[in-house]
């Protein structure tokens, strides 16, 4: 089977990059965790295709959910920008 990428960076609306968010994603019957890096960059690789809800959580920040679409062998890039509470 042939799999794809989802990645992006995470931004506060002050136009800041946000560290450390908390992005939860469902795979299948199972939530995979992962977490933006210290340039504010997240990758989840290796997806079935399909589309994907993604739950970002941040300190300080409102939670986000966005969507994304995965294709074979490709990269899907959402960026997301995080409102403060």
């Amino acid at each position: 089977q042939n799999y794809g990428n989802i990645t992006g960076t995470v931004f506060s609306s002050t136009g800041g990059i946000v560290t450390g968010t908390k992005i939860t994603i469902r795979v299948g019957k199972t939530n995979k965790v992962f977490y933006s890096n210290s340039l504010g960059v997240y990758s989840i690789a290796n997806l079935p295709p399909g589309t994907y809800n993604l739950n970002f959580q941040a300190k300080g920040f409102v939670n986000q959910q966005v969507s994304a679409t995965v294709t074979a062998n490709t990269t899907t890039t959402k960026d997301v920008t995080m409102v403060k509470r």
